[in-house]
């Protein structure tokens, strides 16, 4: 088969316009970014993109949802440690007033010690962040512990 000047004209003009669609897909994806601009760029690869891209979005949401309650958790973590330490500094108070050398007016000196420390005690209980009580379970509108009737819980 002879090839003529036409069929050879037209190979060229073909080869040139393929050549200027690589290009213009090429610089459509130097442009955004991405390797996949429409559906019809990958069609085998969309689907993993959108299982990716709602993954990516699942995520969001968790660490949305966490970042949300990292106040609270921070309270509760620091009134947890003051209330261990009011319970070591009572532990200690209640040892040192058990000892048989300690005199009445040392006992009622530590016991008045030990007030104070239930009652701080009853305040980091009864700790509030962004108006909801922390530690009060479900019914975060009221506080859990009572100061008039110590170690009862509503």
């Amino acid at each position: 088969m002879r090839v003529t000047g036409q069929q050879s004209h037209q190979n060229r003009l073909r080869e040139m316009l393929q050549g200027q669609e690589r290009l213009e897909v090429a610089r459509d994806r130097v442009s955004t970014g991405y390797k996949i601009n429409r559906p019809s760029d990958a069609p085998g690869d969309i689907s993993e993109l959108l299982r990716t891209r709602s993954r990516m979005a699942e995520l969001a949401r968790r660490r949305d949802g966490i970042d949300s309650r990292m106040p609270e958790m921070k309270a509760g973590e620091s009134a947890l440690g003051d209330i261990t330490a009011g319970l070591r500094e009572a532990r200690t108070l209640t040892l040192q007033a058990q000892n048989a050398t300690a005199s009445a007016e040392q006992r009622t000196v530590l016991a008045d010690q030990v007030r104070r420390v239930r009652e701080r005690l009853t305040h980091l209980t009864n700790t509030q962040v962004g108006g909801a009580y922390l530690f009060a379970g479900t019914d975060v509108e009221a506080p859990p512990f009572d100061a008039a009737t110590p170690g009862s819980y509503a």
